[in-house]
């Protein structure tokens, strides 16, 4: 429904989508649910960048360093887990 007001008399009508709108519509929500899993995603890393700054997961990486059991191990873990299943 599109909500319509006259700006003369102030009265606020409702009408139906017409055809093209409807599709339009639909070809928003087609890609806002494509979009999602990749915006959950990126909520979830940037959240996840507060335990684990990324210069921190990358220097663990890159310098092939063992953490000791604790805390820095278990969010590098899970952060290291969380980039591993991106969506494509």
């Amino acid at each position: 429904m599109i909500r319509q007001i006259n700006v003369q008399t102030g009265v606020e009508t409702s009408r139906s989508l017409n055809a093209q709108e409807q599709i339009a519509a639909d070809i928003n929500t087609a890609k806002e649910l494509a979009e999602k899993p990749m915006a959950d995603w990126k909520a979830a890393m940037q959240a996840s960048d507060s335990t684990t700054p990324r210069w921190f997961e990358d220097y663990i990486t890159e310098n092939s360093v063992t953490l000791a059991p604790g805390r820095a191990k278990d969010s590098y873990d899970a952060k290291v887990a969380l980039r591993a299943g991106r969506p494509v």
